[in-house]
């Protein structure tokens, strides 16, 4: 049953409890406005509420957070606005947030075909077979050059000391 604007007022004079929540009754009853348009269950608002009080830090990002934590706890909006929560450790009771329900599902690759598997393992070994070849190079060249330098003794320059 979809709560009263009273219940949800009441609900959100409980919310004092998070840092920089506004203390004054036009700020609340706007909150309590906003969140009537997408609660649609008295469980939904308590979840919300209990969530909201025990894990925001903070009243820096407004009803916007409320509905993302509304969505992540399995809830769906009444206007079917989902957003994403950003508070810490916020799991519905099913522990599978409803706004990744209703996101867009990603589209996959198809398999490469047997053809291309083998273009890419030939690819992988010639790579190998070049980065190879080039440490060799460069252990030559380090060689070479200690072979080249082996009297001299290395001082830093006067500006070091």
């Amino acid at each position: 049953m979809k709560p009263t604007f009273e219940e949800i007022l009441a609900a959100v004079k409980g919310m004092g409890g998070i840092p920089y929540f506004p203390a004054d009754d036009p700020s609340r009853e706007m909150i309590a406005g906003a969140l009537g348009k997408f609660v649609e269950t008295e469980a939904g608002l308590k979840f919300t509420i209990r969530e909201a009080v025990s894990k925001m830090r903070r009243w820096d990002q407004g009803v916007p957070e409320l509905r993302g934590i509304y969505c992540a706890g399995g809830f769906t909006p009444l206007d079917g606005i989902y957003e994403q929560c950003t508070t810490p450790n916020v799991l519905p009771d099913e522990a599978l947030p409803a706004y990744y329900q209703h996101a867009p599902k990603l589209l996959r690759p198809p398999e490469p075909s047997e053809e291309e598997k083998a273009e890419f393992k030939k690819w992988a070994a010639e790579l190998e077979e070049k980065l190879k070849q080039k440490r060799e190079r460069e252990e030559k060249r380090r060689l070479l050059w200690e072979a080249q330098h082996k009297d001299e003794k290395y001082e830093p320059p006067d500006w070091m000391n």
